[in-house]
């Protein structure tokens, strides 16, 4: 699907808009009939997707703000984001996305934080926690972590390990529970 394409579903036509942030080929989809958009990974309420900063740069931002001054042009109720529940206040939420997006063009290493924080919240949603023995042997071996820890924090990934720690707990994005690193976001938990 290319930006402007448009769908017809039989009782409605939905927009294709390319917006670039999550990933550089990232779409939403407008409903216009509704006032609604299906936004994916762009925004959350009060939050943004993480970016890929590492691959794709600072410039990663710069698309996801331009992708964001897009979406905010259209008249909307509604946005479905791909996590999250939908957002009725889309201007506020949009807002918010973009104030945050600043202040990490001015210290990027704020996105790479947020990237690392994000990916290993999925990760501990997916396992429901990890046991905390087996947390070390768990990031040493994602691709993600080794890449950020030494291209972005300049550490070696054996060295990052307690600061990502520490801010996952420092965050509140993480918690203990019983000797496991849980979630601190609300989740399903997976089937056993």
């Amino acid at each position: 699907m290319s930006d402007g394409d448009e769908i017809e579903t039989g009782t409605e036509i939905i927009r294709v808009m390319h917006t670039p942030c999550h990933t550089l080929g990232h779409i939403c989809l407008f409903l216009p009939a509704t006032q609604a958009l299906i936004c994916g990974d762009l925004l959350a309420e009060n939050d943004v997707g993480w970016l890929n900063i590492f691959r794709e740069g600072t410039a990663s931002i710069e698309a996801a703000k331009d992708s964001l001054e897009k979406v905010a042009k259209l008249s909307l109720k509604r946005i479905y984001p791909g996590h999250g529940p939908v957002i009725t206040n889309p201007l506020e939420t949009i807002d918010h996305a973009r104030s945050r997006l600043e202040k990490w063009l001015k210290d990027p290493e704020k996105a790479a934080w947020h990237a690392c924080k994000r990916i290993f919240t999925c990760t501990l949603m997916i396992k429901d926690g990890l046991p905390e023995g087996e947390i070390d042997d768990y990031l040493m071996k994602c691709p993600w972590f080794n890449d950020f820890s030494t291209y972005i924090f300049n550490l070696k990934p054996i060295d990052f390990i307690r600061p990502l720690l520490q801010e996952m707990l420092r965050s509140k994005a993480a918690h203990w529970q019983n000797n496991r690193l849980m979630p601190s976001t609300p989740y399903n938990r997976p089937f056993s």
